[in-house]
C-alpha cells in the first residue's frame, strides 16, 4: 500500500513538474513577445495628414466666396518618458510655423507683406495648439500615438485666427512638439495645402 501511494505521488510530482515547466516556457514566450518599447526622452514626430474644411460666404450682391474655415493637422509621435500635453509653463506645446511660397516657388517663413497688408511686428506667423495631458499611469511611461489638432478660422471668443493669408494660394506649416520638460521634437513639414 505504501509503495502504491509512493508511486502515485511520484507520478503526480512528475506531472506537476511538467506543468510548472510548461507554464515557465509560456511565460518566457509571452514576455519576449511583449517587450517594453524604448523611445528617446525628447518627442519624435512624423507628419500624417491635413484635413481641411471650406465654407462658402454668401454675399448680398450675389457673389459668393469660398474660404478655409478650419482644419485638422495630424501627426504621429513617440516620447520615452511620456510627458506629453498638459503644459503649464505658458509655452505652446504644439507649434506650427506658417510657410508661404515665394516668387521662386520655395516655401519660406512669413514676414511682413510687401504691400503692408497683414504686416505684423513678427517675422513669422504661428498657429498653436495645447495638447491634453496624456501621460500613462504605471511604471512604464513610453508613449506613442497620434495627435489630431484642430485649428479654426475663429476661436470660441470670436477672435480671428489667421489660417492663411488671402494673397497665398498654397501654403505649408512647419511643426514642432514640446514636452513638459521643455524638450523639443524634430521639425516636420506638412504637405502643400491649397487654399481657396
Amino acid at each position: 500500500k505504501n509503495i502504491v501511494t509512493f508511486m502515485f505521488q511520484l507520478k503526480m510530482m512528475k506531472r506537476f513538474s511538467k506543468l510548472i515547466l510548461f507554464i515557465f516556457f509560456i511565460s518566457i514566450i509571452i514576455t519576449s513577445c511583449v517587450k517594453q518599447k524604448s523611445f528617446p526622452t525628447s518627442p519624435v514626430i512624423t507628419f500624417k495628414e491635413v484635413d481641411k474644411f471650406e465654407s462658402t460666404f454668401h454675399r448680398s450682391n450675389g457673389i459668393d466666396s469660398t474660404f478655409l474655415d478650419s482644419m485638422y493637422v495630424v501627426i504621429k509621435f513617440t516620447d520615452g518618458d511620456g510627458d506629453i500635453g498638459g503644459n503649464t509653463s505658458g509655452k505652446s506645446d504644439f507649434l506650427m510655423k506658417y510657410l508661404r511660397m515665394d516668387n521662386s516657388g520655395n516655401f519660406v517663413p512669413y514676414n511682413s507683406n510687401p504691400n503692408g497688408i497683414y504686416a505684423t511686428p513678427f517675422d513669422t506667423l504661428f498657429q498653436t495648439y495645447n495638447v491634453p495631458y496624456i501621460t500613462p499611469e504605471g511604471q512604464y511611461k513610453a508613449l506613442e500615438g497620434e495627435i489630431r489638432a484642430q485649428f479654426k478660422g475663429k476661436d470660441s471668443n470670436g477672435n480671428v485666427n489667421i489660417l492663411y493669408l488671402p494673397t497665398d494660394k498654397v501654403i505649408k506649416y512647419e511643426i514642432t512638439l514640446r514636452d513638459r520638460a521643455g524638450n523639443i521634437s524634430n521639425k516636420v513639414t506638412t504637405n502643400e495645402i491649397a487654399v481657396p
